[in-house]
């Protein structure tokens, strides 16, 4: 017989409640860092699963607005996205996924250019913005213009954080953190995948 006196009850400071809380901490912390919040080229878990996307569920079956803080100058159907994007693009852009990190084109890119939204060209960042932050995406501490990327609370997976998306076209590109370097202290954390940098020697397309 465990005659360990550790084990014969249950803290009695702690709740159930605070137990099965911790739990399910503890399990979000080992998806996390399982990767099954991240996605590979070959396969994506959107952040937001539209069972609980409270903004795709805000938006009208057809409509592209992805969020409720006003509507995004371009609106197009999710058949007409899936058309214009790559299978990865649409998953980052359209459904909230992340790309694994390291695995972006732009993490370790030190090119001149403006770094447009992949979905309608919107210029968002300007490359002298762009700094390491040894975080495994692309990352900016302020975006190009100062209402080119809008920030929304996003409170998926258990958490707060801040979401940014393109305020042209209202597609995802990552969240904000505030640990970035002087001097906003702010670091956009994006995915390569919803970026398209424009070297500086070339003349960015007009959006779409």
């Amino acid at each position: 017989m465990d005659r360990s006196p550790y084990r014969s009850a249950p803290n009695p400071c702690v709740s159930s409640n605070d137990r099965q809380d911790a739990k399910r901490a503890r399990e979000l912390v080992s998806a996390t860092l399982s990767g099954a919040f991240c996605v590979s080229q070959a396969h994506f878990t959107p952040e937001t699963p539209p069972e609980n996307n409270s903004r795709a569920q805000s938006a009208s079956i057809g409509s592209t607005s992805r969020h409720t803080h006003g509507m995004p100058e371009i609106e197009r159907t999710e058949a007409e996205w899936r058309a214009s994007l790559s299978p990865d693009q649409y998953e980052v852009l359209r459904n909230s996924a992340t790309e694994r990190p390291w695995s972006g084109k732009y993490v370790d890119a030190h090119d001149d250019g403006t770094y447009c939204c992949a979905a309608c060209g919107a210029e968002l960042f300007d490359s002298s913005a762009k700094f390491e932050s040894g975080s495994g995406w692309p990352s900016f501490y302020d975006a190009k213009f100062g209402d080119a990327v809008e920030l929304i609370t996003d409170r998926t997976h258990g958490m707060v954080r801040t979401e940014a998306v393109c305020k042209r076209c209202g597609s995802h590109l990552g969240h904000v953190f505030d640990d970035g370097p002087a001097p906003t202290g702010q670091r956009y954390c994006m995915n390569s995948l919803s970026l398209e940098l424009v070297p500086a020697t070339s003349t960015p397309s007009a959006p779409e």
